[in-house]
């Protein structure tokens, strides 16, 4: 995936309008073909037999191929178009022109570390081939076998590794600009219709050889197959002596490009912050992309050095790349669609297909992050489910609640109420369970029924407490305002205090899972599945999303007094943490319950997809 993430970030380059009077070369059909499958072919197609036998064989993993081609030729062509209508040429560009200046910032952070995981890569790979090269010559000049082999520190292959980073890397990658990169700069037809064609052939080309790729050599090897290829065959082959070779220049050629590339963001910025200072020149440049390059080059040695399995750096690049190929391609064409001149139609499902692509990327990143083999991914793990549990609730406080303080001051009130129900409940259980039979299995059964119950209602109650209390404080609000309306709705306070309690109730439910999370020990090691933590960030997103939607449902049933609603939303509680399956299905039907509480309707609903409603943000209601 990290290749097509790059492919995806390079070929952006291949829309850009060169100077007027510029000696760039231009580029045909066939070149552009050839650049975009020439950075789609790099280190993970070595990885691919061993993702075939990790899918579970042949039939499951193309079929997962079939599927991910559609998402990648659409993200092709959506930057494309992007890039078309902001007239920028380099990815990251095109996400800040588009999407505003936060996202353009997220996308040049996940690029460099993207870029930089790859790097990591390369040199693993690199590290691969050099130890069974220097096994096949050992083997050659004395005739002995591997376990004969005298160890001696300057034929070891780190050792080796940081010589020719040294030697060749360094001095490749210093340069400021690289001479190749002027013939992968435009091409000579930019219309939109030749960029989806170039974009479908290139993309075919790559799935006939990473398919060909991970079947032969899942075929050949079955359950054995090493995460490189290359190490599954024997070192003292000559045909694969000169394919380690020729793989080995290869990647030592493209790493300084994948260098420069992610130099140049660090350096963008450090430039642009330091010129608000004194005068940056040229030795003063010189000197940052010195210092950058060795720095780049050293961390990722020590990495690669120290962090020898593939297929460990293949599992965090998969998951970044997912914001390449799925969230900002997806984001920017949600953008664009709120300001292009489009079919009201076409604008909607090409919005919804924006939604779906980005909940697929957040999905893949999740699940890319949360299932590594190793103990080096247990940050990845923590920060994985972390952005999946609390990331949309995040984004609604973000956006809908952190510029209003009175806002703020009702969301922290309701997670405090949220906090004092759950306090309470702790202390009737800890009263039952001392008072209680502890060797009576029907005992115990009787009172984990009774806590859940308990705690429902207690939270419930509070709930209520909690409305009754802005009612009164909203009635003052209003005696104190000068205008004649309530400085905020009862629907919005329904919204705002729903929200507290979901993230309070989050908090409390998976903070020690994330805790957990960091390690030390791996889940599934016995045999168990790997999708504990995964499973419990989305049961968590869940349960905040539906304290959300009950915190309506419920304020709008007090207001119109449908106590019969209360009673719905108090049964349905319990069953949030069934399976995940049903609580998706009742989270569904409480957003929908939610949204006709809240006044919204199809007709509303139409309006907001296609744009023509500009009062469909919750800043923008006004309150009644």
């Amino acid at each position: 995936m990290e290749e097509l993430a790059r492919e995806s970030i390079r070929s952006i380059s291949l829309l850009s309008r060169p100077a007027r009077g510029s000696d760039v070369p231009r580029l045909g059909s066939f070149g552009a073909i050839f650049i975009m499958l020439k950075s789609a072919l790099g280190a993970g197609l070595l990885n691919f037999p061993w993702a075939f036998e990790k899918a579970g064989g042949v039939n499951t993993a193309i079929s997962v191929e079939m599927v991910s081609l559609v998402f990648l030729i659409s993200g092709l062509v959506i930057l494309g178009y992007a890039s078309s209508i902001s007239r920028q040429n380099t990815y990251h560009d095109v996400v800040r022109e588009v999407c505003g200046q936060r996202i353009g910032h997220l996308c040049e952070i996940c690029f460099v570390f993207n870029l930089f995981m790859i790097s990591v890569a390369f040199l693993v790979v690199v590290q691969d081939q050099l130890d069974k090269l220097c096994l096949s010559l050992y083997e050659t000049v004395t005739g002995n076998t591997e376990g004969e082999m005298p160890y001696h520190w300057y034929t070891d292959h780190r050792f080796a590794l940081f010589v020719m980073c040294l030697i060749i890397i360094l001095p490749l990658s210093i340069p400021k600009e690289i001479g190749i990169q002027k013939y992968t700069s435009s091409m000579e037809n930019k219309k939109i219709t030749h960029w989806v064609f170039i974009s479908v052939t290139s993309m075919i080309f790559c799935l006939l050889i990473y398919t060909l790729t991970g079947v032969f050599g899942f075929l050949t090897f079955g359950r054995e197959v090493a995460s490189d290829i290359l190490m599954s065959y024997p070192g003292n082959d000559v045909v694969m002596i000169i394919a380690r070779l020729l793989f080995g220049i290869s990647i030592i050629t493209i790493y300084p490009i994948i260098l420069l590339l992610g130099r140049s963001v660090i350096l963008t910025q450090i430039l642009r912050f330091w010129e608000r200072r004194a005068i940056i020149t040229s030795v003063f440049e010189s000197r940052c992309r010195l210092i950058l390059t060795v720095l780049w080059i050293a961390v990722t040695l020590l990495i690669a050095i120290y962090v020898p399995d593939m297929s460990e750096v293949i599992s965090v690049i998969g998951g970044i790349s997912a914001f390449f190929i799925f969230i900002f391609p997806g984001l920017c064409l949600i953008f664009a669609m709120q300001t292009e001149p489009i079919n009201h139609r076409i604008r909607a499902i090409l919005t919804v297909w924006g939604v779906v692509t980005v909940v697929t990327g957040a999905f893949i990143f999740g699940q890319s992050t949360t299932i590594a083999p190793s103990s080096i991914m247990t940050v990845a793990v923590f920060f994985g489910c972390t952005f999946i549990a609390f990331g949309p609730a995040v984004a609604l406080f973000l956006f809908t609640i952190a510029r209003d303080p009175l806002r703020v001051i009702f969301l922290i009130a309701g997670a405090f109420f949220w906090l004092v129900s759950l306090l309470l409940s702790s202390l009737v259980w800890f009263i039952t369970v001392q008072i209680s039979n502890k060797n009576s299995a029907a005992q115990q059964r009787g009172l984990l029924i009774f806590g859940v119950v308990l705690s429902v209602l207690l939270q419930e109650t509070f709930r209520y407490g909690y409305y009754r209390l802005l009612k009164k404080a909203n009635e003052g609000l209003l005696a104190l305002s000068q205008e004649d309306t309530m400085p905020i709705s009862m629907r919005q306070l329904a919204y705002v205090s729903g929200l507290g309690f979901g993230f309070m109730s989050g908090a409390f439910s998976v903070v020690n899972i994330l805790s957990d999370s960091l390690g030390p020990g791996t889940v599934g090691i016995h045999g168990d599945s790997q999708h504990y933590f995964i499973s419990s960030a989305f049961m968590t997103l869940a349960i905040i999303l539906l304290h959300m939607f009950w915190g309506v449902v419920f304020f709008e049933s007090c207001e119109r007094q449908r106590w019969w609603a209360l009673g719905a939303v108090t049964f349905v509680n319990p069953h949030y943490q069934g399976s995940l399956i049903p609580t998706y299905i009742i989270l569904s039907v409480m957003a929908a319950w939610a949204y006709l509480c809240a006044g919204g309707s199809l007709r509303n609903l139409k309006l907001c997809l296609t744009c023509k409603d500009k009062d469909f943000l919750l800043a923008n209601h006004r309150p009644r």
